[in-house]
Order: C-alpha cells, then sequence, then structure tokens
C-alpha cells in the first residue's frame, strides 16, 4: 500500500486596496473602504492580484495603500502617493 502524503500547511491570502470613503475624509481621517481584490490560498494568485490591485489604486486618487495579508496578518503594504 503506498504510503499516504501529508497534507501540506496552507495559508490564506486577501489583497485589498484601502482608501478614503469621500474626499472630506482625506482631511479628517477615520473613515475608510476597503475592496478585496483577492482571496483564496494561492500565493502565485495573491502576487498577481497584488500587480493588478496596485494598478488599480494608481488610478483612484481616493487610495493610499494596497495590502496583502497571509492569515489575516499583513506581511506586504505598498504605499499609494499620488504626483
Amino acid at each position: 500500500m503506498p504510503a499516504r502524503k501529508q497534507p501540506q500547511e496552507t495559508h490564506w491570502y486577501n489583497v485589498a486596496i484601502l482608501a478614503y470613503a469621500d474626499e472630506e475624509s482625506i482631511s479628517q481621517p477615520g473613515r475608510i473602504t476597503a475592496e478585496v481584490v483577492y482571496s483564496g490560498n494561492s500565493w502565485p494568485k495573491a502576487r498577481i492580484a497584488l500587480g493588478h490591485a496596485v494598478i488599480a489604486a494608481s488610478r483612484n486618487p481616493l487610495a493610499y495603500s494596497v495590502h496583502i495579508l497571509r492569515d489575516y496578518e499583513p506581511i506586504i503594504r505598498v504605499k499609494v502617493e499620488h504626483l
């Protein structure tokens, strides 16, 4: 009988764009929105989603950050600066 494979430990990844709710929130922080771009257990797909999220955030004047979370712990933060 063949040996059983040990189950691999999997992680859960989330990629999100953080943005101010509206232009008034920029001067008075507190209201933000989070748009989840990817949620799943594939690290390669999360990396691809990060690239797409950064491009989308660069086009949103209210966006200020893009995050990747692994098991709900932030592992990558990209600050968005609009020039």
